[in-house]
């Protein structure tokens, strides 16, 4: 039996101005050692619930995957959220704040 993947994702700043680009890195391992092409599901999730960014990424030989999007004119200020999730259904959490 193939053990759990240890998800970890983090964004490239702590906040950000409307229509800034952010970045999510995401690291995966499996028994300490990097977790190659592995599919993550990642959703971006406003103040209020609403989901406004959604992909499908694969991790590098390395377990590393990083996609970037834009925030756009309907994302209002507060906490947003963000749910890297693993086939296996392992699950990663990180936020940051739109000022």
């Amino acid at each position: 039996m193939q053990q759990p993947i240890k998800l970890s994702a983090n964004t490239n700043q702590s906040s950000y101005a409307a229509m800034e680009a952010v970045t999510v890195t995401i690291y995966a391992r499996r028994n300490g050692d990097p977790a190659p092409n592995e599919k993550i599901s990642l959703a971006v999730f406003r103040p209020t619930g609403t989901r406004t960014y959604r992909t499908k990424v694969h991790t590098d030989k390395n377990g590393i995957c990083h996609t970037v999007f834009h925030l756009d004119a309907r994302d209002i200020t507060g906490s947003y959220s963000v749910e890297a999730r693993a086939s296996d259904g392992s699950l990663a959490l990180t936020s940051f704040l739109v000022i």
